[in-house]
């Protein structure tokens, strides 16, 4: 990719405002997220996590775990860096 594309994509005119609702945001889902995924700030992890999507009817529950929480952590990761 050319400098150019980067340019776009991390340029925003939003301001400092968007920056600081944005920043807190991300961090509380990405946390989440890293709920799912690792077992951290309380979590049950992907076992955990899989057993209990398992419980209710959604299988493979390791693998829908492995997608619930690899989508909150790596959108919310994102949102923080482009918005």
């Amino acid at each position: 990719m050319n400098t150019q594309t980067w340019h776009n994509i991390f340029n925003s005119d939003a301001g400092i405002a968007a920056l600081l609702l944005r920043v807190p945001v991300g961090i509380i889902f990405s946390a989440h997220g890293a709920q799912k995924l690792f077992g951290t700030f309380g979590g049950y992890g992907l076992e955990g996590t899989g057993q209990w999507i398992a419980s209710i009817g959604l299988e493979p529950g390791y693998w829908m775990a492995l997608m619930a929480g690899g989508q909150s952590f790596l959108a919310a990761s994102l949102y923080c860096l482009v918005g």
